[in-house]
C-alpha cells in the first residue's frame, strides 16, 4: 500500500512531463525509500527518475509495488484539476490566473492557496488514485487510473548522486534479463560532468544540419598520454552530418569553466547515437543545472541531469537517460 502527499505539484509535473517525451506510458516502482518512474522507447532509449522522500510532506509505503500506468493521462488530469496554476512556470511566478496583475499577495500566501496532491495505490490490480485538494476552496478532485503489467521491469534500487553514481549499476543480472538498458559500471570509458546549458546548446546546434546521428568522441590530451590511466584532460567532441551540412562542437575538458570533471579510461573512444532519441532529453536538460555524460565500452550512453528545486534547501531530483549506441568507431 502506498500513501503520499506533496505540495510540490509544479515540480513533480515538470519532472514527469520530461519523461512523457520518451513514452506516454510509465513503469512505477514504490518502496519505503521513494518512487521510481521509468519510461521506455523501443528498448533503445529509456529514462528513469527517482522521487525521494523529501519531495513529500507525508509518505508511507508498506511494500514494494511495480506497475504500469498512463503517464500522459496522469499529467493531463494533474494539469486540468490544478487549473489556474501555471505548472510549468518557476515557483515564484505561480499565481492563480484569475489574480489581477496588480495584486500584491502577502508573503506566504502562495503556500496557503497552492493545492496539494495525494497519491495512493492499494496493491496489485488496484487503481492509482490522485486526489487534488484545493485548500482555498475546500474542494477535492479525485482521479483514478487503471494500472497494468509493466513493459519494463525496474530493479530494486535507483539512487543517483552529484558525481554520476548509480547504485543500481551494480545489479546487472536482473536488468539484462528484463530489458532495462544497463550501463556497465565496471567498464565506464567516459565520465564528464558539466553545466547543462552548454551541453543542451551543443545538441541544439547539431540539429541544424538535420543529421540522423550524433557522434560522441572523447580524446585524451597528447600531454596526458604519458600518465597512467585514467586521463584527466582531453576533449569531448559532438558532431553530426546531414542534408544541410556538418557541424562539430568541442568541449575542452576540463579547462572550460562549465566543465566540472573529465575522466577518460582510454586514449580515444567514439560512439554514434540517434539524433531523434537524443532530442528527447532536451526538455530535461532545460530544467537541469548539471549533466553527467557517461558511456561504457559497449557504447551505452547515460545522460544524467540534476534538476534543482525552487531554492537551495529544496530537494534535487535526477533524471537518467540511457541510449544504446548505433555504431562504434
Amino acid at each position: 500500500m502506498l500513501q503520499a502527499t506533496s505540495s510540490r505539484i509544479g515540480y513533480i509535473y515538470k519532472l514527469l512531463h520530461a519523461l512523457e517525451i520518451v513514452s506516454a506510458n510509465a513503469t512505477v516502482q514504490t518502496s519505503n525509500e521513494g518512487i521510481r518512474f521509468s519510461v521506455d522507447s523501443s528498448k533503445v532509449c529509456q529514462a528513469h527518475a527517482f522521487f525521494t522522500l523529501d519531495l513529500f510532506s507525508f509518505y508511507e509505503c508498506s511494500d514494494t509495488h511495480i506497475f504500469g500506468f498512463s503517464l500522459s493521462s496522469f499529467l493531463k488530469s494533474l494539469a486540468f484539476v490544478s487549473d489556474g496554476y501555471n505548472l510549468m512556470a518557476p515557483p515564484q511566478d505561480k499565481t492563480p490566473t484569475n489574480t489581477p496583475a496588480t495584486a500584491n499577495p502577502p508573503p506566504g500566501l502562495y503556500a496557503i492557496i497552492v493545492p496539494t496532491c495525494d497519491i495512493s495505490y492499494e496493491g496489485y490490480g488496484s487503481q492509482l488514485i490522485l486526489n487534488i485538494k484545493h485548500v482555498r476552496s475546500h474542494m477535492t478532485t479525485s482521479c483514478k487510473f487503471s494500472t497494468f503489467e509493466p513493459a519494463v521491469f525496474v530493479p530494486s534500487r535507483l539512487f543517483v548522486d552529484q558525481n554520476g553514481g548509480n547504485a543500481s549499476d551494480d545489479d546487472q543480472t536482473d536488468s539484462v534479463s528484463t530489458g532495462e538498458i544497463v550501463l556497465d559500471s565496471s567498464e565506464i570509458l567516459l565520465n564528464c560532468i558539466m553545466d547543462s546549458d552548454p551541453f543542451l546548446s551543443a545538441l541544439k546546434t547539431l540539429e541544424i544540419v538535420a543529421g540522423d546521428f550524433i557522434t560522441f568522441s572523447a580524446i585524451a590530451a597528447a600531454s596526458d598520454h604519458s600518465q597512467s590511466d585514467p586521463y584527466r584532460t582531453g576533449t569531448l567532441n559532438l558532431s553530426s552530418s546531414g542534408a544541410l551540412g556538418s557541424a562539430t562542437v568541442t568541449f575542452d575538458c576540463p579547462r572550460l569553466e562549465s566543465i566540472d570533471s573529465f575522466t577518460l579510461r582510454t586514449e580515444v573512444a567514439s560512439f554514434q547515437y540517434s539524433a531523434i532519441l537524443l532530442g528527447k532529453c532536451q526538455e530535461t536538460l532545460k530544467l537541469a543545472d548539471k549533466a553527467s555524460i557517461r558511456f561504457d565500452s559497449n557504447g551505452t550512453l547515460s545522460i544524467q541531469a540534476r534538476i534543482p528545486g525552487s531554492d537551495e534547501n529544496a530537494p534535487k531530483t535526477f533524471i537518467d537517460f540511457r541510449l544504446l549506441a548505433q555504431q562504434s568507431f
